[in-house]
């Protein structure tokens, strides 16, 4: 059995063996995802919006993006991953696209978050859910499947729009 401190021990080493970007990148997101669980917590969806962007009809394929725009958005979505699992504060897939948005909005890589809602109900509930594609690139909101109904979608048009 593993004690907390090595398990801490194998978490930093595992940051330590990622790319120089996650790397870069790790402290920064982990702030910006407290920045965006507060948006979310304090304005109201029509102003959180505006950070999201247009409304935009989802890209299905999406743009295509060459292969280094392919990998930076890949590695977003690897540092949003890692650091959400590190918060002391709910980062929650909304949380995670509010970022991912942002993130891919500075790095000018053009992008759509997706809201969708499962069709089948759990435990007598309906789940929502926020994923965030950038061209062929799941950035957040891992694998939704063909059992999400896509409700909106916002985002950039085109990578001269990409800018939160």
């Amino acid at each position: 059995m593993r004690t907390p401190a090595a398990e801490e021990k194998t978490a930093l080493v595992r940051v330590l063996a990622t790319s120089w970007f996650v790397r870069l990148w790790y402290l920064p997101v982990w702030g910006l995802l407290g920045v965006s669980r507060l948006a979310i917590l304090l304005l109201e969806f029509r102003r959180l919006v505006r950070i999201l962007g247009m409304r935009v009809e989802p890209h299905g394929s999406g743009p295509n993006l060459n292969r280094a725009e392919r990998q930076r958005a890949g590695e977003i979505g690897r540092v949003i991953r890692s650091a959400s699992c590190r918060t002391p504060w709910k980062s929650n897939c909304l949380t995670q696209a509010v970022t991912a948005r942002v993130m891919l909005g500075l790095h000018g890589l053009p992008c759509v978050v997706i809201f969708g809602v499962a069709k089948y109900r759990t435990n007598g509930q309906r789940l929502a859910h926020a994923w965030v594609e950038s061209g062929r690139v799941r950035v957040t909101g891992g694998h939704r499947g063909p059992n999400y109904v896509v409700l909106g979608s916002f985002g950039s048009r085109s990578r001269s729009s990409a800018q939160p």
